[in-house]
């Protein structure tokens, strides 16, 4: 993807008992910290102003101006938390 673009990104999610679900988005840098299973690792920051707008399960995010690796994490949840 070009730095600055903006791109769509949604997710499929069901709650087992029907309850609504609710997604959080999240643009992190990737780590570039390999090491060996188990290692602990510290957690990237996400990227301030990046998820642009949502609407029930999916995205609008802008990429950032710097290139490099990135993942778009999506955290789904029903109002229990689970």
């Amino acid at each position: 993807m070009e730095p600055g673009a903006t791109v769509q990104a949604s997710v499929e999610v069901s709650d087992a008992d029907g309850d609504p679900v609710s997604v959080r988005w999240v643009l992190q840098p990737e780590s570039g910290d390999y090491l060996t299973g188990g290692d602990l690792r510290p957690q990237p920051i996400p990227i301030e102003g990046a998820i642009v707008e949502t609407e029930g399960t999916g995205a609008t995010i802008a990429m950032p101006e710097e290139p490099g690796g990135y993942r778009l994490l999506a955290f789904a949840d029903d109002a229990a938390g689970q």
